[in-house]
């Protein structure tokens, strides 16, 4: 029974293991010292709706489709298109909602870095 035919292994594993943590350490760092490769490497969140008008080239880009719009509609208790100020496809997958039954408008801080 030989010892020493298992730590190879052992030792190449954990080299890569530690080689993929420096390659995101090095990646996150280029990241966040150049507006660039930031945006390059990191996807923003993009406007689907906008004052109750549906903004088709944007819902294709991003795959949603219109079933998926509708429910996620439906779960912020729109009743009407008009009461939409804004559909936001979020970096994290999830969709935002922000509607109103008055003229309320959308303080453009919440737009910021949306996609449009």
């Amino acid at each position: 029974m030989s010892i020493g035919t298992g730590s190879p292994k052992l030792v190449m594993g954990a080299l890569i293991i530690g080689l993929l943590y420096l390659m995101n350490y090095l990646i996150s760092i280029i990241q966040f010292k150049s507006d660039a490769v930031q945006q390059t490497l990191d996807n923003s969140p993009m406007l689907l709706m906008l004052n109750g008008k549906m903004l088709e080239e944007n819902i294709e880009k991003c795959k949603v489709t219109k079933d998926e719009l509708r429910g996620k509609l439906r779960e912020a208790n729109v009743l009407k298109l008009e009461q939409v100020k804004a559909v936001i496809l979020e970096t994290t997958g999830d969709v935002s909602v922000l509607h109103s039954d008055d003229g309320t408008e959308v303080e453009a801080f919440l737009l910021e870095d949306v996609t449009q």
